[in-house]
C-alpha cells in the first residue's frame, strides 16, 4: 500500500507542476501570437501601399491619412 500511495502522490506532484507550467506559459504564448500576426499585417498592408494604422489605400494621399485622420511619412509606410 505504501508504494502505491508513494506512486500517486508522485503522480500529483506531476500533474501539479505540468498545470503550473501551462499556466504560466499561456500568457507568453498568447502575446507572442498577437505580436505575430500584427507585424504580420503590418508587413502585409506596407506591401500593399495602405496605412498600416487603418488598412486606408493611401495612393491618392499625400501628408494625411483620410481614413483616421493620421499624418505619416511617406517613406514610412
Amino acid at each position: 500500500m505504501n508504494m502505491l500511495e508513494d506512486l500517486l502522490s508522485t503522480l500529483l506532484m506531476l500533474l501539479v507542476a505540468c498545470a503550473m507550467v501551462i499556466a504560466y506559459l499561456s500568457p507568453i504564448i498568447g502575446l507572442s501570437l498577437v505580436w505575430s500576426f500584427l507585424r504580420k499585417r503590418a508587413a502585409r498592408r506596407r506591401m500593399q501601399n495602405l496605412f498600416i494604422k487603418c488598412g486606408y489605400d493611401l495612393r491618392g494621399s499625400n501628408e494625411r491619412c483620410p481614413e483616421c485622420n493620421t499624418s505619416f511619412e511617406r517613406s514610412r509606410c
